[in-house]
């Protein structure tokens, strides 16, 4: 579920400037849905549980989890993603984003108690293995509508389970029912940062067809630490 949240902030900003831009091709990326059929009964399924379940967990926790409350949530859950991005920028030889980013950790587990403080900032740009995968040449592969996770392709997919796997991922060394209990946490977190923006984007004419192109733009941009590519 985070995966389906963690872009929609940039939904909009990617779709109007894609829309406004000179009419072309259209890339062969944003084309590659040959299970299209399948992933729009699976969008349908996360919509229904989002607007069922985490919308109206997420619309009462931004009312009644004060300000200071969730400050500490998201420093706590942005210094766990600081260690996904270090092992990955290493992996891809960003040698001085990684010796950054390991300070950083250092400072904020330490300092700022486990990170429940930010006295160090957190990494500019997060890295995943799926990102990894691409700078090593891997391409995209199909478009998919994972269940729960929401929209990937067969890179990140994959990317998805080695990240779960290594030993990166601080989340998998708990107990099972408190790491089940802390992803739901961070899930509802972010949902609540998303609210109007959601609600946009079931306005908008095909609210499959704006996540998909979002998604894909929105980790072009993220593979390219938001440069274009050369």
């Amino acid at each position: 579920m985070k995966q389906f949240l963690s872009f929609i902030f940039l939904m909009f900003t990617l779709f109007n400037a894609s829309a406004q831009a000179t009419i072309g091709p259209v890339p062969i990326y944003l084309n590659n849905d040959p299970i299209e059929d399948v992933n729009r009964a699976v969008y349908e399924f996360n919509d229904a549980l989002d607007k069922s379940v985490l919308k109206p967990v997420a619309e009462s926790y931004e009312t009644n989890m004060p300000d200071d409350g969730k400050k500490i949530v998201k420093n706590f859950f942005a210094n766990i993603a600081d260690f996904e991005t270090f092992i990955n920028q290493l992996l891809q030889l960003k040698i001085k984003d990684s010796v950054s980013t390991f300070s950083k950790i250092i400072l904020n587990s330490t300092v700022g108690i486990f990170g429940l403080a930010d006295v160090a900032g957190h990494s500019n740009h997060n890295e995943d293995f799926g990102q990894t995968l691409a700078t090593w040449g891997v391409p995209n592969g199909p478009y998919v509508v994972l269940p729960l996770l929401g929209p990937s392709n067969a890179r990140d997919s994959l990317g998805m389970i080695v990240d779960s796997l290594s030993p990166s991922n601080i989340l998998g060394t708990f107990d099972s029912g408190v790491e089940i209990s802390l992803k739901a946490v961070d899930a509802v977190d972010t949902r609540a940062d998303l609210i109007p923006l959601a609600d946009m984007l079931d306005r908008s004419f095909d609210p499959y067809i704006t996540m998909k192109s979002s998604y894909q733009q929105k980790r072009n941009n993220d593979i390219n630490d938001g440069n274009k590519p050369d």
